[in-house]
This record gives C-alpha cells, structure tokens and sequence, in this order.
C-alpha cells in the first residue's frame, strides 16, 4: 500500500485486483461493501487465490498420498515376509526341543536298561590270544 498512494482509485478490473496483495483486497472489500459490483470482483479474486492455493495443497496431498502408498506395500511386504518367519521359527522350535528331549532321555533309557538286564558275570572266551614276549634285559653289566 506504502508504494502506490493511488491504488484505490484503480478501476476494479480483474488484471488490477491479481496485482495487489491478499491484505489490500480484504481491505478493499470492507471499501466497497456497499457496491455490490465491485465488492463482487473482489470477492472473485480472493476466491480464485484460495482455489489456486487448494489445487496446489491438493496436488502436495496426492504426492504425499502416493508416496505413503509405497510405503505401505513396502511395509505389508515386510510384514509378510516376517510373519512367514515366524511360523518357521516356531516349527523350528518345536523341534528343537524335541530333539533336546530325546537327547536327554536316550543316555537316561540305556541306564535304565543297563540296570533291569545287567551283563552277565562270565563271558565265554572263544579264543586266547598269544601272550606278548617278555622284554630281556640287553645290557648285563648293571
């Protein structure tokens, strides 16, 4: 407003109204409340200004809509893939203790079994094997 004294005596053309600042058409609309063409034309503009604003947010809105989306099918993906993780490591879980039990009860059943047949006090030798040489002493003169 500072730099032209005159701008309310501009004629209220569209092309005049683009060039002012949002302030300067709010001001003009409360000017002009009483001249309905006019306080139309500025009505015009200012609504034009917020529907270019909107298109620009909603154009922002889309991108952020579009990038959340791959987002999303990244993250689903992911979720997948862990989830298909876990019903592995489960099963494998489930058979790691079971080995582990039977790790455990295999030494615990031969002990068991060793007690309730114990070994037989004579085994039968079918054969003798020769007995080693006995060592002769070499050097006399100790």
């Amino acid at each position: 407003m500072a730099e032209d004294p005159d701008w309310l005596s501009v004629p209220p053309t569209p092309n005049n109204l683009r060039s002012r600042t949002h302030e300067q058409l709010l001001h003009l609309h409360d000017v002009w409340a009483n001249n309905q063409f006019k306080r139309v034309l500025v009505e015009e503009e200012i609504n034009q200004r917020f529907l270019g604003r909107i298109g620009d947010l909603t154009e922002r809105l889309i991108a952020a809509v579009n990038q959340v989306e791959g987002a999303v099918k990244d993250l689903v993906s992911s979720s997948d893939r862990l989830e298909r993780l876990t019903v592995r490591l489960n099963f494998l879980t489930i058979v790691l203790v079971v080995l582990t039990v039977f790790a455990v009860l295999t030494p615990l059943g031969v002990e068991i079994w060793h007690f309730y047949h114990p070994e037989k006090d004579s085994v039968p030798i079918l054969f003798r094997l020769p007995s080693p040489p006995v060592p002769t002493n070499a050097n006399p003169s100790r």
